[in-house]
């Protein structure tokens, strides 16, 4: 078996056994962004200038940080962020509550799934372009989810890219601006849910594949880990608030979690499990859920803590 060395800046590659050691010169050549590749899973990135030597351990490198989205990296759902972002800028687009509502009295009576009524809160989308929607999602995570990131989950973010982990950004919320944050973060690989954009966008949107969460989180990254998995993944980090999540923090040697709700609180505390816990404008379930609500109808203006300013 053997891996990859990509070089980023000019192109160059060269193959090396697996497992083994390698040592990459500065003067031969090999400057700028590296990637090391095995089959189609990245293993880590790192960066080479000068004449310093870099000595790789194969099996070390196969290291992987995971985040969860909503309410990890910042303290608020994004599906309805994103939505009170687009009805302020749009305010005739709130007619979409004659759908949800109803769709909401459905789900609490258990007549339809949570993947249906995530298609039907994203009506408030109908009849919005391609452009449209790129156009928003770029402008929502400027100013609506750079400025109430986590400090601390940033930070843990940035100690994992210094490591040479490869960063994964796995989420239940729609994939179109789940890669935006993604890149805008700068993580490895973005995966989201796949809610299918049309141009114009439908009514109802459909959903391609499953809804992104618990189990199919990660069936959705299995493609990035090594070929011969053993669980859980050596050296590898996730990070979550909720409980939904315990599929995706069982799968690493070390879970974190953010906030955790009651049941993962407990989970966390029985396995000893790190628990971050940053300022948070929302503290409670309820003050979260009220939030949602106002969200959900536009009309959020909430003021989020003193946040770290993320470069890039």
């Amino acid at each position: 078996d053997v891996i990859e060395l990509k070089h980023g800046g000019g192109g160059k590659r060269e193959r090396a056994p697996w497992p083994g050691r390698t040592v990459l010169q500065g003067t031969n050549g090999l400057r700028g962004g590296l990637a090391i590749e095995r089959g189609r899973a990245p293993l880590s990135h790192a960066c080479l200038s000068g004449s310093a030597a870099l000595v790789w351990d194969y099996p070390f490198l196969m290291s992987f940080a995971i985040f969860d989205l909503d309410q990890t990296l910042l303290p608020y759902d994004t599906q309805a962020l994103f939505c009170n972002f687009v009805l302020q800028k749009h305010p005739l687009r709130r007619s979409y509550l004659a759908l949800f509502g109803p769709a909401v009295l459905l789900k609490g009576a258990r007549l339809i799934s949570t993947r249906t009524l995530k298609r039907v809160f994203s009506s408030y989308l109908c009849g919005l372009t391609r452009s449209d929607l790129e156009k928003l999602a770029g402008d929502f995570v400027e100013e609506a989810v750079m400025p109430v990131l986590y400090p601390e989950v940033v930070a843990e973010l940035e100690r994992h890219r210094a490591a040479g982990r490869t960063l994964i950004l796995n989420s239940a919320s729609p994939e179109f601006y789940v890669k935006v944050i993604g890149t805008r973060l700068g993580f490895h690989h973005s995966i989201g849910t796949a809610l299918r954009l049309t141009d114009p966008m439908a009514l109802i949107p459909q959903i391609d594949g499953p809804n992104n969460k618990c189990e199919a989180k990660l069936e959705a990254m299995r493609h990035l880990m090594p070929e011969d998995l053993a669980l859980p993944l050596a050296g590898a980090w996730a990070y979550s608030d909720s409980k939904e999540d315990l599929p995706l923090l069982r799968y690493v040697e070390n879970p974190v979690t953010v906030h955790p709700d009651f049941f993962l609180k407990n989970i966390a505390g029985h396995g000893h499990w790190p628990i971050l816990t940053p300022p948070r404008p929302n503290p409670t379930r309820a003050t979260f859920l009220r939030d949602c609500v106002f969200q959900a109808l536009g009309v959020f203006h909430g003021q989020a803590p003193k946040m770290l300013k993320t470069a890039g």
